[in-house]
């Protein structure tokens, strides 16, 4: 059995992907404030960004084509909550503060997305 991870064709990205579109589009409007206003698209940074920096280390011939390991969803979650949550916080260039339950978001995202993606491997196993 394949058991490449297909990057930017991945269903996961794309639900994900389609799910930010919406969420910028319509539910953070319909819905302002809470949750569709400040963390769904922080919950959904892991799933949409991952497939895409993996497919351009693919392409560098960096990376195989295994699924995302853990390490790297943890590095990706460390990198951005440091960007995110500290750096352009202070920075005077963007309009950002810095919020815990942000770091929570990326840290749920991630490990949701890396139980689906170890779904994935497991049904291609079998």
């Amino acid at each position: 059995m394949n058991t490449s991870f297909r990057f930017l064709l991945d269903p996961l990205f794309l639900i994900s992907l389609l799910l930010h579109l919406i969420n910028r589009l319509w539910l953070r409007e319909v819905f302002p404030g809470g949750f569709f206003t400040s963390y769904l698209n922080d919950l959904l940074l892991i799933p949409i960004c991952i497939p895409p920096i993996l497919w351009f280390l693919h392409f560098l011939r960096q990376r195989d084509s295994t699924y995302p390991r853990p390490e790297e969803v943890a590095l990706f979650i460390l990198v951005i909550s440091i960007v995110f949550e500290t750096i352009l916080p202070r920075s005077h260039l963007f309009h950002s503060t810095a919020d815990p339950w942000d770091l929570i978001a990326y840290l749920l995202g991630g490990l949701i997305s890396l139980a689906i993606w170890n779904t994935g491997i497991r049904r291609e196993h079998a």
